[in-house]
């Protein structure tokens, strides 16, 4: 599978937080020499933080009571 069809997957996944450090990982160096499963986890990990914040802020939108009415 080739970096463009993978990438393709991922967004049609909805996993754009995924793709974007699967991108970071491959350009910087640091990552190269750390094991599949740690280079995995990274991947998850910063997937399932955005997902959080998405969650929180959402939530924050319908519990702050000093929120700007549209």
């Amino acid at each position: 599978m080739t970096h463009h069809a993978l990438e393709e997957q991922l967004l049609e996944l909805r996993l754009s937080t995924f793709r974007n450090a699967l991108r970071e990982q491959r350009a910087n160096p640091k990552y190269h020499d750390l094991p599949f499963e740690d280079r995995l986890s990274m991947l998850v990990e910063a997937e399932t933080l955005q997902r959080c914040i998405q969650d929180v802020g959402v939530f924050w939108i319908f519990v702050c009571p000093f929120r700007q009415n549209p």
